[in-house]
């Protein structure tokens, strides 16, 4: 499972990022889903990390900021293809909370 320190005071609502960074994505297929990691911060903020495609070996993790839940203008937006640009792109996105 993936370490990840939240700071800023977040607290994760739902954590099912269970990966192993040792195990190819291709080999954890069925944990590559939509809803995969949701953070709440203070202010309103929420981190949000899916797979999509869900369940699909050529899909991207999505890292999202959002404010006040509007979804349609995310504050940050990101995308990655392996575990250790995920865990590069979350701290970045949490370093984008004011």
């Amino acid at each position: 499972m993936i370490n990840i320190n939240f700071g800023k005071n977040g607290i994760p609502i739902l954590n099912d990022l269970a990966l192993d960074e040792n195990i190819p994505l291709s080999q954890q297929i069925e944990l590559l889903k939509e809803d995969m990691l949701q953070v709440e911060f203070p202010l309103n903020y929420v981190l949000d990390v899916s797979w999509r495609p869900s369940f699909q070996v050529d899909g991207k993790f999505h890292i999202v900021i959002i404010k006040d839940s509007n979804w349609d203008e995310p504050l940050f937006l990101a995308t990655a293809n392996k575990i250790c640009e995920l865990i590069d792109k979350i701290h970045l996105a949490i370093e984008s909370i004011p």
